[in-house]
């Protein structure tokens, strides 16, 4: 003020605490769905060449098969309740012989 940079034309904003933590959060949410997108791009061309290899088909995986193998791997390929190792189509494609599904803690 003394120097005559501020005066009263000089806009002033104070940020809150608050504010920050709702701006920090939601570049927070922002970068986590920025990573999972790119997961689900890269689960995309692994189903595909997966499946290729096991079955010798080609196939185009939907949003369902998408989110099967996201669960198919945070489960380490292997069925919960009997321990059973789980290829890529025993539950993607005509005849699935498992379903994915979250556990339930």
């Amino acid at each position: 003020m003394k120097e005559g940079v501020i005066d009263h034309k000089t806009e002033v904003h104070v940020e809150y605490a608050r504010e920050l933590n709702d701006a920090n959060m939601r570049q927070a949410i922002a970068d986590y769905n920025k990573v999972r997108e790119t997961e689900r791009k890269s689960y995309v061309e692994e189903v595909k060449e997966l499946y290729k290899e096991e079955t010798g088909k080609d196939i185009e995986p939907t949003e369902d098969d998408i989110l099967k193998v996201q669960l198919w791997k945070e489960q380490e390929k292997i069925c919960l309740y009997t321990g059973q190792q789980i290829g890529i189509a025993d539950f993607i494609g005509p005849n699935p012989k498992f379903d994915i599904e979250h556990p339930i803690p």
